[in-house]
C-alpha cells in the first residue's frame, strides 16, 4: 500500500551554546512515519531528506510504502545529523474528497 503526505518545519533553531537561535550544524531533517509502535511488529518508514534553511525552514511532499499494517500511525521529523533523533511529533489526517484515503 502506498500512501502521500507532506510535512512543513519552521523555525528550527537550537537553544543554548554558540549556535543558539540559528539551527547551527542541521541542515536537513528526515520524516518517520511509525506502525504498531511499541509492538513486535514496529516498522518504520523514512522520506527522503530534505534541506532546512538558514531560517530554520523545511517543507516536503512524499509518497511512501506503508506497511499492511499500520495501526495508530505516529510521524517523526528526525535529524540525519544527531544519529536521526527525533524532535518533534504530530499528524494532521487530510480526508481527500471522493475517495477513502485519509
Amino acid at each position: 500500500m502506498s500512501g502521500e503526505g507532506s510535512f512543513e518545519v519552521e523555525g528550527l533553531v537550537l537553544n543554548g551554546g554558540s549556535s543558539s537561535g540559528t539551527p547551527g550544524p542541521i541542515n536537513s531533517v528526515v520524516g518517520t512515519l511509525v506502525c504498531n509502535a511499541g509492538t513486535a511488529t514496529q516498522a518504520t518508514v523514512d522520506t527522503p531528506a530534505t534541506g532546512l534553511s538558514a531560517d530554520g525552514n523545511a517543507d516536503l511532499s512524499f509518497r511512501l510504502t506503508v506497511p499492511a499494517v499500520c495501526a495508530k500511525p505516529l510521524f517523526l521529523i528526525r535529524l540525519p545529523q544527531a544519529g536521526l533523533k527525533w524532535i518533534a511529533t504530530g499528524t494532521i489526517p487530510v480526508t481527500h474528497p471522493g475517495s477513502d484515503r485519509a
